[in-house]
């Protein structure tokens, strides 16, 4: 909400109220659109954006010329003075200054900075002394100890959870700061040195344009998820994305604007800036609601990119400040925010393109600013009532000149100074002029809706209305021709089908349940209308009757600004643009009146018709001398003169004059502008360069008549006839537009959007396009098989039944793994780095044939292919092998059981072959399931006998009894007394045997 307390209202809340409650319901007020700015006087004013008053002037230094930045933070604010090492804050509730803190020492700290994570912490940053501070954002108290800077900061970013990340680009060095006190150092590998910090969606983000990415940070400084962010030309520009957004812009150098996506992998498409009037020059773009702004300090406009289309538009606001200057566009308080560092000109940049100005204050006295009043010198903070200590009274500010409305009787209450207020200067609410009647605000805390509507509204264009509603509304329904249209919101966008009138309502409810109800009558207008009348002369009229002059042609006051004149008060001395001139309805007309006597500013005469230009300046009490001088060829031999023109004068405008002083007036005779009137704009052009010079410019503009052929001067401006200056003017040749062309259609946007060939064709066809034919080529980002692009271009005018080819995405273009088995690692990540390939950490894997810490392999292998751009190659290393253990055999007997056991270590068991040696004799059996019976073939002694292979069968151990060889590596035997040896041989799983054997005795089995 504005500040909108009319002068009898804020009397009231000091006389019935406290000062300090009064205070509270002014600072409430401003809980939407306001902001700190800076003046080149050493104050700041916070200033509310939706009716551009002041609400109060504080001192931020005792030396205008010390080097001041602004850190907006919601109503409060901090004043960076690098010049003297401090940092004060501004509190935008109570209206009152605090003492600067010092951090950095006296002198000169141009790094000096505060970063503020939200109401719970702020980081101030020390360039000059390598440091960082945490504190408090409502009193600067230090919250912990100082922080060493591990290098020079590029660029830095603190995220909402007052993380606070420091980059040193050329070092390749990260600083992560947390809320916790800690900090901690990444080095980072791979980085270029333009490369820049952001946050985005609540995560900081380092972008590297180098190479073509962007990551995500962690809490922790490592990086998480990556986009590509490729910029071909290079970034010069970083843009601020808004809080919640998940758009993050930049500038390249090729003036084009990149806006990334964060909630998608695929790179920005480039989006031209540059408008009719050339190349731009462009500052950082600010991004908000999907829309981005750019300054274009080349024109003085702003460019605003809505980035959420699928086909984004570009558009332009008007001229905000003089073309070649430098201004700051900054989000604050809800509001897009534009602000001229160098002067004092400030503005609002509204949502239908137009700028609420605010002249800040001035301290030549020639600006007028947006405070009225008397506004006391900069002083010590600490030494005025605002600044906590001292006994001097508030400033008691005057009532502005009479009549800021024109023509209208002073107010009674002549001598009201207004209202003081501790720590504020409160000027007398006065309106500003207004054609809509005066509106009275309801008493404190009294509900009551209102809105503000756009100046114009264009058919088929979205319209956007905004709440100035009172008394707190918490509910907002809004309705066009009494139908419910919008609601819960105080920002209400609509676009109108149709031309005409419509009437927008708005009703708003407060947390009590009381609603109020409003509405207004909006005039729909086509975009194609364009009405053109002629600057009035407004010079030697009273301010009133120009102001009314100016309504009554469809145009307004502009800036009015005031000089000393020997003329009477109010009298207006000069104009801008100058009677006579072609401009559009709506345009605003600036002028010059006099404040009476004493010193003026000359103002600018030339292009005037002499005689004109000798009785203005003669009525500003100077003496003035001509100079006449002939027309010059070859206009001389085609047309005669018809009046004398001013060409230059003795002195500058703009130049501080006092009455009596010489002017020279050097004027010309000059010839009038011929009649084209039914010739083409070609043969017109070629008339005025042959018979009037080249020094004479041609423009053309077109306008729809179709009863004339096309390019057929209708008429010119200036008019026929009119004396013009045949060394520096400019005619505009009015043309017709001729018949309509034949009715094209829109190549339809199948290009990049993912559709597959069929769907394409069948959407040309549809149109009433021919399908050509279609080819195929490699492509980073699309899909196999969807359509990237058309001949003619999606987008294109073509006429009907126009053959259309596709070309369609083979998907990313393959390249071939190189074979780096054997080479460094840091050489496979430069070559990595140099094909556009991503490098992944593989690990390590024993081997005897590969040196440790060489490339055993890579995955995909060598020779495999991978995606040419943002490929990734995983290597593994190779490590030392290690000898595993050596596999063992152990046999053991126990005679209490009559079992001998084969334990095999470190080893996996596939087959037992057992061999017995008795010490008397041996026994083979006949067969393999009874070593007992008759017909055994008795060995000599000491031979040996082996076991089959086969688990389960026995072996003979003697001449009565067998042992039974079971499948467990156990072999059981029974026999009587004697002495044997049993060997074992174990066949293990991969291959190879181990052995063992041993010697028992036989129990007597009986």
């Amino acid at each position: 909400m504005g500040v909108v307390l009319s002068v009898a209202l804020l009397a009231a809340l000091v006389a019935v109220a406290q000062r300090q409650r009064g205070l509270e319901s002014l600072a409430n007020r401003l809980s939407n659109g306001s902001a700190w700015l800076l003046a080149r006087n050493g104050t700041v004013e916070l200033v509310d954006g939706l009716s551009g008053r002041a609400v109060t002037r504080l001192p931020a230094t005792n030396v205008p010329s010390d080097d001041l930045h602004v850190v907006q933070h919601g109503p409060d604010a901090f004043v960076v003075n690098r010049t003297q090492g401090t940092v004060m804050r501004l509190d935008g509730r109570a209206l009152r200054n605090e003492p600067p803190v010092e951090f950095s020492g006296v002198g000169l700290d141009l790094q000096l900075d505060v970063f503020v994570a939200g109401d719970s912490l702020a980081w101030v940053t020390s360039g000059s002394r390598d440091l960082v501070y945490p504190v408090d954002p409502a009193t600067l108290d230090q919250r912990g100890e100082n922080l060493a800077l591990s290098t020079e900061a590029t660029a830095t970013a603190v995220t909402p959870d007052g993380t606070l990340f420091v980059l040193d680009a050329p070092a390749g060095v990260l600083d992560v700061f947390t809320a916790a006190g800690g900090v901690q150092r990444r080095v980072l590998e791979g980085f270029g040195p333009e490369s820049a910090l952001s946050v985005v969606d609540g995560d900081a983000v380092i972008v590297d344009p180098t190479q073509g990415r962007l990551f995500r940070l962690r809490a922790d400084g490592t990086m998480g998820r990556s986009s590509c962010f490729a910029i071909p030309s290079g970034m010069v520009q970083l843009g601020s994305p808004s809080p919640a957004s998940v758009w993050l812009p930049a500038v390249g150098a090729d003036r084009r604007l990149y806006a990334a996506d964060l909630s998608r992998s695929d790179c920005p498409t480039p989006i031209v800036l540059d408008g009719a009037a050339g190349p731009g020059r462009y500052g950082a773009p600010v991004e908000k609601d999907r829309l981005v702004y750019v300054q274009d300090f080349a024109t003085g406009e702003v460019v605003i990119v809505d980035v959420g289309q699928p086909r984004p538009t570009v558009t332009r606001s008007g001229v905000i400040i003089p073309a070649g200057g430098d201004f700051d566009l900054f989000i604050d308080d809800g509001l897009l925010w534009v602000d001229d560092r160098a002067g004092d000109v400030a503005g609002v940049l509204l949502a239908d393109l137009s700028v609420r100005n605010i002249q800040k204050f001035d301290p030549n006295g020639t600006g007028g600013g947006a405070v009225a009043g008397t506004i006391p010198e900069a002083v010590e903070p600490g030494d005025v009532p605002n600044g906590g200590s001292g006994d001097q009274p508030s400033p008691t500010p005057t009532r502005p000149p009479a009549s800021e409305t024109p023509d209208e009787p002073d107010p009674v209450e002549e001598e009201d100074p207004g209202v003081s207020i501790p720590g504020a200067v409160i000027p007398p609410d006065v309106d500003p002029p207004t054609v809509d009647p005066p509106t009275v605000d309801p008493p404190p805390g009294a509900l009551q809706a209102d809105f503000q509507p756009p100046p114009s509204v264009i058919v088929g264009q979205e319209a956007t209305f905004i709440s100035n509603s009172l008394g707190s509304p918490t509910e907002y329904e809004w309705s066009v021709d009494g139908q419910r249209r919008g609601a819960n919101s105080g920002l209400f966008r609509y676009t109108f089908p149709t031309t005409g009138s419509a009437v927008v309502g708005l009703t708003v409810k407060d947390a009590a349940g009381r609603s109020s109800t409003t509405s207004r009558s909006v005039t729909i207008s086509a975009d194609d209308v364009k009405v053109f009348v002629t600057v009035p002369n407004l010079v030697g009229l009273a301010r009133g009757a120009a102001t009314q002059r100016l309504l009554d042609l469809g145009l307004r006051a502009g800036k009015v600004d005031t000089q000393e004149s020997k003329r009477p008060k109010d009298e207006v001395l000069s104009q801008r643009p100058a009677g006579g001139q072609r401009v559009e309805t709506g345009t605003a007309v600036d002028f010059v009146i006099s404040s009476g006597g004493g010193p003026f500013t000359l103002p600018d005469v030339t292009g005037k018709l002499c005689a004109d230009a000798e009785g203005e300046l003669t009525g500003l009490g100077l003496k003035v001398a001509v100079t006449r001088f002939p027309l010059q060829e070859p206009a001389v031999r085609y047309y005669p003169p018809v009046a004398e023109l001013v060409v230059q004068t003795g002195r500058l405008a703009g130049s501080t004059m006092n009455p009596g002083d010489p002017i020279q007036l050097d004027c010309k005779l000059a010839p009038g502008v011929p009649d084209l009137r039914g010739q083409s704009a070609e043969a017109a052009r070629a008339l005025i360069g042959e018979r009037l010079g080249r020094g004479v410019s041609v423009t053309i503009t077109t306008r729809t008549d179709a009863s004339r052929p096309a390019s057929e001067v209708l008429e010119t401006f200036p008019a026929p006839g009119t004396p013009i200056d045949i060394d520096r003017a400019t005619i505009e040749l009015i043309v017709a537009s001729g018949p309509p062309a034949p009715v094209n259609v829109i190549v339809p946007d199948v290009c990049g959007n993912g559709l597959d060939r069929a769907m394409a064709e069948s959407r040309l066809r549809d149109a009433g396009l021919t399908v050509g034919n279609s080819s195929a080529e490699f492509h980073d980002t699309a899909p196999p098989g969807t359509v990237i692009r058309t001949a003619p271009a999606c987008g294109a005018s073509v006429p009907p039944r126009t053959v259309v080819d596709l070309v369609t995405s083979r998907g990313p273009q393959p390249c071939a793994v190189a074979d780096y088995r054997g080479s460094t690692l840091d050489a496979v990540k430069a070559d990595l780095a140099a094909k556009g390939l991503l490098y992944v950490d593989g690990g390590r894997e024993q081997s005897d044939a590969t040196a440790p810490g060489l490339v055993l392999r890579t995955d995909p292998a060598a020779g495999q292919p991978v995606p040419c751009r943002g490929g990734t190659v995983s290597v593994v290393l190779a490590d030392a092998v290690v000898a595993p253990p050596q596999a063992s055999v152990a046999l053991s007997c126990d005679a209490s059981t009559r079992r001998c056991s084969a334990a095999v270590a470190n080893g996996v068991a596939t087959n037992y072959r057992w061999t017995i040696t008795l010490g008397r004799y041996t026994s083979t059996p006949t067969s393999t399931t009874d070593a007992s019976g008759a017909g055994n073939i008795v060995a000599r002694v000491g031979e040996t006998t082996e076991s089959t292979d086969t688990p389960g069968s026995t072996i003979g151990i003697g001449q009565y009894r067998a042992g039974s060889v079971g499948d467990d590596g156990v072999i059981t035997y029974v026999q009587r007394d004697d002495t044997f040896t049993l060997s074992v041989t174990v066949s293990l799983q991969g291959g190879g045997s181990v052995s063992d054997s041993t010697t028992s005795t036989m129990p007597s089995c009986y």
